[in-house]
């Protein structure tokens, strides 16, 4: 769920996903409910999608109308990023692919894949997603069409489970990048307990588009039996 003004009428309105049967092919939809402005909603305006599990909401060509990206995640691990331009009414014009990258944890489940933010400061919103060994920032070009930038690595062993934020961290003025990774071991083989490192891993920004190294900033250790 999202939370954007799509008709541009001031008042908060709600994009939510309603997943398709599962096993390909799949299909769902992302429904807009228009807000009232006292908590009430008007009835959906649906737009039919593939299966998608993560939305940001920006201005992405810079129409002032509230845009929408979607990652939307397959079966093998794939990651497609969908930018889908709102019509200023509650509608959106067809989704266009901007990126295909390829995800460390498998499809479902709660997990955030893309935030939005400006990360070289051009006054355009960019996207920052996970990537198979770690993130990468798509920079906008301001009409809906994205740049894809250097990937930035996480630890070896680890994975990227969620896409937690973006935030002048260290407060230089640069956009940095919040990321949740984990990894998992079993002692004793198969039937040994299995336990789970999660890392919280900050990536400095350089304010071109770039990430700097990763930094961890704290671990967890989870027995899970």
């Amino acid at each position: 769920m999202a939370k954007g003004d799509f008709n541009n009428d001031g008042k908060l309105d709600l994009a939510t996903f309603q997943a398709g049967d599962p096993g390909p092919p799949t299909t769902g939809a992302m429904s807009v409910l228009l807000g009232e402005g006292d908590g009430a909603f008007q009835p959906p305006n649906v737009t039919k999608l593939d299966v998608a599990t993560d939305i940001v909401v920006a201005d992405f060509n810079l129409d002032h109308k509230a845009d929408v990206a979607i990652a939307d995640l397959d079966s093998s691990g794939k990651i497609r990023i969908l930018i889908l331009i709102g019509n200023g009414d509650g509608t959106f014009q067809s989704a266009k692919q901007e990126a295909t990258l390829q995800s460390t944890v498998s499809a479902g489940g709660d997990f955030r894949y893309l935030v939005a933010a400006d990360f070289n400061s051009d006054a355009k919103p960019d996207l920052g997603v996970d990537d198979s060994g770690g993130v990468r920032i798509l920079l906008g070009a301001g009409d809906g069409t994205f740049q894809l930038e250097p990937l930035a690595a996480i630890s070896s062993g680890f994975s990227v489970w969620n896409v937690d934020g973006a935030a002048d961290i260290n407060r230089d003025g640069k956009v940095d990048l919040v990321v949740h990774t984990m990894q998992f071991s079993q002692s004793g083989g198969s039937e040994g307990p299995r336990s789970r490192t999660d890392h919280i891993s900050l990536f400095l920004g350089n304010r071109d588009g770039t990430l700097q190294s990763e930094r961890d900033r704290s671990a967890l250790r989870i027995e899970q039996g």
